[in-house]
């Protein structure tokens, strides 16, 4: 990595070089690529991680040619954090046992924005206009819920890291970073793709969890999810303009008070993109708890602003506060699961058939271009809806 810092921006750049190893497919997380940013501009956090191979080599036991350490580090200043646990209280109830640290909302101010660079991320620029076929492998893809772990085998640097999903631990920091993905261009000419028939590997469900270089055989793979919970209301808000509009009217002309607001990024899932916006940047999807008549509901609006996909407002009712973060999770990766649908059954799980009802958006809401008229009538079918469940 090559890290430039400027003060009077505060931003940061991030070349991540050839040699590196780092598989290109974690840029694609959001909560990895904030955490780089963490470890990266800030030097308490660098030597917390530096830490984790200093206290292996000092505690290091080789028995029987079998080598164990217990895991130890030294940590960062953590004032300001919020741990979220899961754990059992003593008999007596005067100790509680962690188990397992589930989330954590860090106090930390990060670089107001991030340039990342790498060699894979290219645009396009006009061409010579030559033509080529590529012939392009049609072999299944295997679900990444039922990947397997082969301790004997190495990974290879040249194939997509694969997450294997396990229970994620979440990160929320209370001021993120604007990410950009700097990119260099490219001469474009026309590229014809031949799909060709594969022959499948035995293989093909096979990963390896050690360090990708070139002659690895494997994929190689991530065990375990990072969640990014962090809250980018400010840094997306322009991606949600007409949707604000909508709740001032809620508020103005219907008697509604918010209860909350938060816009989350969507998870990658598998080996779908479709958790990124067409330049790179995370889609993101906002919720938004809102109070009427000593009713309660939320809405979700998913970001649409690069035109792929436009879903209808979701209203859900029967939202339980203390289960929502959980909810959410699974509602947002049931977005990109559903190709970047309403998961409708997994609502119907949460919150019964009659606790969600999609809402149309009103005509031109793509362009921006929509009358005070047609935005108090998609405000009116939304306390319609809410009312009729």
């Amino acid at each position: 990595f090559d890290v430039q810092y400027e003060v009077e921006r505060d931003h940061l750049e991030i070349r991540i070089l050839p040699s590196s190893s780092f598989p290109k497919g974690a840029l694609e997380q959001s909560a990895v690529v904030q955490l780089l940013v963490w470890l990266f501009s800030d030097q308490d956090v660098m030597d917390s991680y530096e830490s984790i191979f200093r206290h292996y080599q000092q505690n290091r036991e080789i028995k029987n040619g079998v080598e164990s350490w217990c895991f130890s580090f030294d940590p960062p200043p953590m004032q300001g954090w919020k741990l979220h646990v899961k754990g059992r209280s003593s008999n007596e109830d005067k100790d509680y046992l962690v188990e397992e640290i589930v989330g954590l909302e860090i106090n930390a101010m990060l670089p107001s924005t991030t340039a990342i660079s790498h060699a894979s991320f290219q645009e396009k620029e006009a061409g010579d206009g030559s033509t080529q076929h590529i012939a392009v492998s049609t072999e299944s893809v295997v679900d990444d819920e039922h990947l397997q772990l082969d301790d004997e085998e190495t990974a290879n640097i040249d194939t997509d890291t694969r997450v294997i999903e396990a229970e994620p631990t979440w990160i929320s920091f209370s001021r993120p970073s604007r990410i950009e993905k700097s990119r260099r261009a490219r001469k474009s000419s026309q590229t014809i793709l031949e799909k060709e028939e594969a022959t499948t590997s035995e293989n093909s469900n096979l990963v390896s969890t050690d360090e990708p270089h070139l002659g690895g055989v494997l994929a190689a793979a991530d065990v375990g999810g990072k969640q990014d919970a962090t809250n980018y209301n400010s840094i997306f808000a322009n991606r949600f303009a007409a949707f604000d509009e909508l709740l001032s009217i809620l508020k103005t002309k219907f008697a509604c008070r918010v209860l909350f607001e938060e816009t989350l990024v969507l998870p990658k899932v598998g080996r779908s993109r479709l958790h990124l916006c067409k330049d790179g940047s995370p889609r993101v999807i906002k919720a938004v708890g809102v109070q009427r008549n000593g009713s309660e509901f939320v809405l979700l609006e998913v970001d649409a602003s690069d035109g792929v996909k436009m879903l209808s407002t979701k209203v859900l009712s029967g939202v339980d506060s203390e289960t929502w973060r959980n909810d959410f999770e699974k509602i947002r990766r049931g977005v990109v699961k559903s190709s970047l649908n309403w998961p409708n059954s997994l609502f119907d799980q949460l919150y019964g058939q009659d606790g969600h009802r999609g809402v149309n958006h009103p005509k031109g809401l793509g362009e921006l271009q929509v009358s005070r008229e047609d935005m108090e009538g998609w405000a009116e079918r939304v306390v319609r809806e809410q009312f009729t469940h």
